[in-house]
C-alpha cells in the first residue's frame, strides 16, 4: 500500500503547488527511483526517506517491487527499466549492487568519462530514456555539476488500445471551458453517442472507467458533478480522487456499474509535465538526503542528492492512450450511485488516472487544467 500512499501525498503537494497548470505525473516511476536510491542510506537519511515514500518495512517493500515489476510487465502494455549511471572513481559497494540489480533489475554503467565529460555523459542518460520511452521523453538531464558521482534513473513507457475505441469521423471541435469559466478554448472533442461504460458518482463527482484491450489496465477520467466550472466544485473532486489514489486499491471507492450515456466526450489531448521535485519532497519531510546525507550504503565517500527530475507526458487520442515518464535522482559528492446518467462530457477541468487493476498501481495520474489537442 506504500506506493498508493505516496502517489496520494506527492500529486496533492504538487498540484497545491501548481493551482492553475496541467500536471501528469507518474507516481510509480518517482517511488522506484526513490526507493532504488534508499537502498544505500543509512540512519536518519533512510528514516526521512522511509517516511517520505510511506514505507514502513523496506525489504518487504524491496520485495514487493519485484513483484509489482512483474505483474505490471505482463501486461505487454507497460516498459518500465532503471539504471545507475555512475563515476569510475566510486567504489559501489558488492551488496548494493546486488540489491539494486536483483530486486530493481537495474543496470549498472560505470566509465572512465562519468561525468568529467559533461556532454558526454548526459548525452549517454538522456539516449537510454529516449530509447526506454519510445522516444517521448528525449531529455531528462541537461547540464550537470562536475561533482557528480552518479544518477540513478527509471524510465517507464505505457501503450494500450482501448477496448471499444473512438470513430474518429466524431470526433470534432468543441469549446472546452477553463476553470472559472475564465476563458473557453477549441480542443478536438472525441465523442461516443449511446455509450456503454463504467460509471459511478457520488454528490459531488461523476467518474468514469474506460479499459483498455485485455482488461489489465483502466483509465479512470473524473469530473466535478456540478457543470459550474468553480475553482471549488473542482477542489473538491481532487480532494476525493486523492483520498481514493490512497487506498490500496483505487477501484475500491471508484466503485462503478454497467450504464449507458447518452453520449461521452473526451477531449484528444496531450498533457506534458517536468519539475525538480527536492522542494517538494522536502514538503514531505525528507531533508537529510540533500545535505547532511548518510548513504554509505552505496559507496565509498560522502554523498548527496542535489536533483530529483520528473517528466512525464500522456496523450490520449480514438484510439488508446501513450504515455512515458522518466525520474533521475542526480547524486554529487557532498562538503516527495444514484440518481439518472445523462453524458458525461469531459468540456472543463478533469483527473485522469491509468491504473492496474489487479495490484493498484498508479502508473501515471493527471490534473488537464488546459488540454492541448493533439493530431
Amino acid at each position: 500500500m506504500s506506493q498508493q500512499q505516496f502517489s496520494q501525498a506527492i500529486f496533492s503537494k504538487i498540484i497545491s503547488n501548481n493551482p492553475n497548470e496541467n500536471v501528469v505525473i507518474s507516481p510509480y516511476s518517482i517511488f522506484i527511483a526513490l526507493l532504488m536510491t534508499a537502498a544505500g542510506a543509512k540512519s536518519d537519511t533512510l528514516q526521512e526517506m522511509l517516511s517520505a515514500l510511506c514505507v514502513q518495512d523496506q525489504n518487504k517493500q524491496n520485495a514487493d517491487v519485484q513483484i509489482v515489476f512483474d505483474k505490471i510487465a505482463s501486461t505487454k502494455s507497460v516498459i518500465s527499466a532503471n539504471a545507475i549511471f555512475a563515476s569510475k572513481d566510486i567504489n559501489l559497494l558488492e551488496e548494493y549492487k546486488k540489491v539494486v540489480k536483483e530486486q530493481f533489475k537495474s543496470q549498472i554503467e560505470q566509465k572512465d568519462y562519468y561525468f568529467s565529460d559533461q556532454t558526454k555523459s548526459t548525452n549517454e542518460v538522456n539516449e537510454w530514456v529516449k530509447d526506454k520511452t519510445q522516444g517521448l521523453i528525449k531529455k531528462i538531464v541537461g547540464s550537470i555539476d562536475p561533482a557528480t558521482a552518479l544518477i540513478l534513473v527509471n524510465a517507464i513507457y505505457f501503450k494500450a488500445t482501448w477496448e471499444k475505441q473512438f470513430d474518429k469521423s466524431r470526433t470534432s471541435p468543441r469549446d472546452f471551458r477553463l476553470i472559472d469559466n475564465s476563458e473557453k478554448i477549441n480542443v478536438e472533442m472525441m465523442s461516443k453517442p449511446k455509450a456503454k461504460v463504467l460509471y459511478g458518482e457520488n454528490d459531488n463527482t461523476k467518474w468514469v472507467r474506460l479499459p483498455y484491450v485485455r482488461g489489465e489496465l483502466n483509465s479512470i477520467f473524473v469530473l466535478p458533478k456540478s457543470d459550474d466550472v468553480s475553482a471549488s466544485s473542482l477542489q473538491q473532486t481532487c480532494e476525493f480522487v486523492l483520498a481514493c489514489v490512497g487506498e490500496e486499491n483505487t477501484s475500491s471507492k471508484l466503485r462503478t456499474s454497467n450504464v449507458e450515456l447518452t453520449t461521452l466526450q473526451i477531449p484528444r489531448h496531450k498533457v506534458e509535465y517536468e519539475q525538480d521535485l527536492v522542494s517538494t519532497l522536502k514538503q514531505l519531510g525528507m531533508n537529510k538526503a540533500f545535505g547532511s546525507a548518510d548513504f554509505s550504503g552505496i559507496g565509498e565517500g560522502p554523498l548527496a542528492i542535489s536533483k530529483i527530475i520528473h517528466k512525464a507526458v500522456v496523450m490520449v487520442d480514438e484510439h488508446g492512450t501513450e504515455a512515458a515518464a522518466a525520474t533521475a535522482v542526480v547524486m554529487t559528492r557532498s562538503l516527495v450511485m444514484g440518481g439518472s446518467v445523462h453524458n458525461f462530457i469531459c468540456d472543463r477541468p478533469f483527473l485522469h488516472i491509468i491504473e492496474h487493476s489487479e495490484t493498484g498501481t498508479v502508473l501515471f495520474i493527471a490534473k488537464v487544467m488546459k488540454p492541448d489537442s493533439k493530431e
